[in-house]
């Protein structure tokens, strides 16, 4: 099933739920247990109206470009009670395996593939709006941003009179309570690809470095992003990795 099937399927269940103003990006039928999906992997094809006894745990998830809505449901044509409404962002979906689960403590289950598709539809809507947000807390103009991440790298140790001390007498190990990584952003706009200190767009720190957009740009070594005057981040994962690579040659602008 294409991308477009999947918009228009879930453009359809906003639709019979009464939500008119947001455009459909993805929808999965899903499992509110583990139970109640496995009963019906294994047993709703073989037994004629087995399917039924698990009505109550079906749920609906659809991901618009502004929010992730979860309903009571069998089918994504026959969306009922509305459960909840998760505004889009980066965190909004913890995944584990094929469990999904909301910041309210909802959860759902369904195939790693159909979790892998609801999560990507998560991201791309929620990296571009955390891009928006660094290109002005960044004052930059003239440039559109297509998307970003946030990554850490050891950080230098220290070297003064009290850190030594510090070594001397604890050892570091297990004591050692100084904080070990720094924290990076990357942003990736139609012309530019800059590396900042901080951890959030609204703290953000000093310019790394700042490359043209092009083959080559960023190079990908599983989770770590290199760049080509030396400077690395360590993503939290090799799809992120990837996605700001891909992002940096300039085919998504």
């Amino acid at each position: 099933m294409t991308t477009a099937d999947m918009g228009r399927m879930a453009t359809e269940t906003l639709r019979r739920a009464g939500i008119a103003d947001e455009r459909g990006v993805t929808v999965q039928e899903c499992f509110a247990s583990s139970g109640a999906q496995n009963f019906d992997d294994f047993l709703g094809d073989m037994i004629p109206g087995a399917s039924m006894l698990v009505n109550a745990a079906r749920r609906v998830v659809v991901v618009t470009e502004r929010n992730v809505y979860l309903f009571r449901g069998r089918s994504f044509d026959r969306p009922s009670e509305r459960l909840a409404k998760y505004q889009i962002d980066t965190n909004v979906i913890t995944r584990n395996g094929n469990k999904l689960v909301f910041p309210d403590g909802q959860a759902v289950y369904l195939s790693a593939y159909q979790a892998k598709t609801v999560v990507d539809a998560v991201r791309a809507p929620a990296y571009k709006g955390m891009a928006d947000a660094l290109l002005r807390h960044a004052r930059l103009s003239g440039e559109r941003a297509i998307t970003m991440g946030r990554g850490t790298v050891p950080k230098t140790p220290e070297n003064s009179l009290a850190a030594r001390v510090f070594d001397v007498t604890f050892g570091g190990g297990d004591l050692d309570f100084r904080e070990t990584l720094e924290f990076r952003m990357i942003l990736v706009t139609d012309r530019n690809v800059y590396l900042f200190a901080g951890r959030e767009p609204s703290e953000l720190g000093g310019l790394i470095c700042k490359l043209p957009v092009g083959k080559g740009a960023l190079s990908v070594d599983n989770k770590t992003l290199r760049f080509q005057d030396g400077e690395f981040v360590n993503l939290d994962t090799a799809d992120d990795a990837k996605r700001l690579a891909d992002a940096a040659e300039g085919t998504n602008s």
